[in-house]
C-alpha cells in the first residue's frame, strides 16, 4: 500500500516521501499511526551528528491502532486484533502506516501519548541490565538527569534499592531537588570527593565521561554504556581491562526488551512512573513535524518530551 512518511536526511531538513509499504508477513501487524515520539537520537539525526538509518527505518517510538494482524501472531497471554492500541518499537513510526514484528510490540489501554512505551522501556531495559550488579552497598553513578535518567531512578526506588546513587547533569534540577537525590552540574564537581562506584549507568552522550575519569571507577565495576557516543570518544581499554570491569550496552534489539515494555505498562497503569507529565508538547503530524525537532533541539523552557501526533 502507499503511505506518506516523513524523515530527514541529517542537514536540519524534514522532507516527506510517498512509501510503498510492503504487506505484511505471517509474524507482522500493521499499524497505523496515532502518535510518535521524538527521540534525543531522532533529533541527533537531524542534526547530522551520527550515520543516519534508511529513511524507513528512521522513527521508533510509536503508538497506534492495529489494522491487519499476521495469522501467525497468536499469543494466549497477550494477544491482539484489529482495533487494539499498541506502542512499538519498530520502524518506520514517522509513517502514516508501518509494519511491526511480533516482539516489537505491546497491547495497551488506550491512545494516551503517556502509552507511548519505548523510551520508558529503554531505561527499564537498562535498569535489568545494572540489577544483576546491585547489592545493599553499591554506590551507583547515573551520568544524566533527564527522562531516561527519571524512569531508572524510579526503578530504583520501585525495587526498594536504598543504596547511594549520584547523578551528574544539568537537566531538571528543580525534579531531582524535590525527590532529595544527590545531582552534580558537572562529573568536575565530584573531583574533591573520594567516590568510586560499582554500578555507572551512562546516559549520556558525552566522550569525555568515560575517556577522561575512569578513577571513578571501582575495581570490578559494571559499566553499563546506554547512549550513543559520538565518534571522538575514546575508549580506555587498559584501565578498564586492568580494573576487570564488565561493559553492557543494552539495546531495544535484544529480545528482553519485549519484557521491559510489558514492565513499562504495568508501572505507567500502577502509577509507580508518571509517563503524563513527560510528554509535554504535540505537534501536527501535517504542519509542525519541524517545530518538533526544533524544540527537542532547543528545548524551551517547560519542554521535557515531544511527539507527532496524526490525526485519524
Amino acid at each position: 500500500m502507499k503511505t506518506r512518511q516523513f524523515y530527514t536526511t541529517g542537514d536540519y531538513d524534514i522532507l516527506e516521501t510517498e512509501w510503498d509499504k510492503p504487506e505484511i508477513s505471517d509474524t507482522e501487524i500493521e499499524v497505523q499511526s496515532i502518535y510518535t515520539g521524538v527521540c534525543r537520537s531522532d533529533i541527533e539525526m537531524y542534526q547530522g551528528n551520527f550515520h543516519l538509518p534508511s529513511i524507513h527505518m528512521q522513527g521508533h517510538e510509536g503508538l497506534g491502532r492495529v489494522t491487519k494482524v499476521g495469522k501467525k501472531v497468536k499469543r494466549k497471554e497477550y494477544p491482539v486484533k484489529e482495533g487494539d492500541i499498541v506502542a512499538t518499537r519498530g520502524e518506520p513510526a514517522f509513517a502514516d502506516f508501518y509494519n511491526a514484528e511480533d516482539g516489537t510490540f505491546v497491547v495497551v489501554p488506550d491512545e494516551s501519548p503517556k502509552y507511548i512505551v519505548e523510551p520508558v522501556a529503554c531505561a527499564l531495559n537498562i535498569f535489568n541490565a545494572a540489577w544483576g550488579s546491585i547489592d545493599k552497598d553499591s554506590e551507583v553513578l547515573i551520568l544524566g538527569s533527564g527522562f531516561l535518567a527519571k524512569v531508572v531512578y524510579a526503578a530504583f526506588q520501585y525495587h526498594g534499592i536504598q543504596n547511594t546513587i549520584t547523578l551528574v547533569g544539568n537537566a531538571d534540577t528543580e525534579y531531582w531537588q524535590s525527590v532529595g537525590a544527590g545531582i552534580y552540574g558537572n562529573f568536575d564537581a565530584l573531583r574533591h570527593y573520594n567516590y568510586g562506584f560499582d554500578v555507572i549507568i551512562d546516559l549520556s552522550d558525552k566522550p569525555e565521561y568515560l575517556s577522561n575519569y575512569t578513577a571513578h571507577i571501582k575495581p570490578e565495576a559494571t559499566y553499563i554504556m546506554a547512549a550513543e557516543k559520538h565518534p571522538e570518544l575514546v575508549l580506555p581499554i587498559a584501565d578498564l581491562l586492568w580494573k576487570a570491569v564488565t561493559m553492557i550496552f543494552p539495546s531495544p534489539r535484544n529480545n528482553a526488551f519485549y519484557y521491559a515494555m510489558l514492565s513499562s505498562v504495568d508501572m505507567i497503569n500502577e502509577g509507580i512512573i508518571d509517563t503524563e507529565s513527560m510528554w509535554t508538547q504535540a505537534y501536527d503530524r501535517d504542519t509542525e513535524v519541524k517545530a518538533a525537532f526544533e524544540d527537542g533541539l532547543n528545548r524551551p523552557k517547560g519542554y521535557q518530551r515531544g511527539y507527532i501526533e496524526w490525526q485519524t
